[in-house]
């Protein structure tokens, strides 16, 4: 059996998809190829099992990074504090301060500009 194809189908049997969208890994990965009948002294390159295991950690995290909603999340929180909630607070901000200044203005706290 060639190198890639071991791979493959290591890949193929071990690794799992969580209800929520995450990959991991089959804690019982060995066992489950040797069940298979997936053996790494077919491999006709040689290899070892701290490889094949490198390899399909690897696999399950670059299934969770290129499944990620992460960046989308990020991206859209972003927008709504920009979009949204900056322009309302600094509404409410320029109110707040105008509602100061006509207070002062009302009680004589402040003078009124000399022309």
């Amino acid at each position: 059996m060639l190198y890639t194809e071991f791979v493959n189908k290591a890949v193929d049997l071990t690794i799992e998809e969580a209800p929520n969208g995450l990959f991991y890994l089959e804690p019982m990965w060995r066992s489950i190829l040797y069940i298979e009948g997936i053996d790494i002294t077919d491999v006709s390159e040689k290899i070892e099992w701290s490889e094949v295991e490198d390899i399909l950690k690897l696999e399950v995290e670059k299934r969770n990074t290129v499944n990620s909603k992460l960046p989308k999340v990020v991206d859209w929180l972003h927008e709504l504090v920009t979009v949204q909630i900056e322009p309302a607070m600094l509404q409410e901000e320029t109110e707040y301060m105008k509602q100061i200044i006509e207070f002062q203005k009302r009680n004589g706290l402040t003078e009124e500009p000399k022309e």
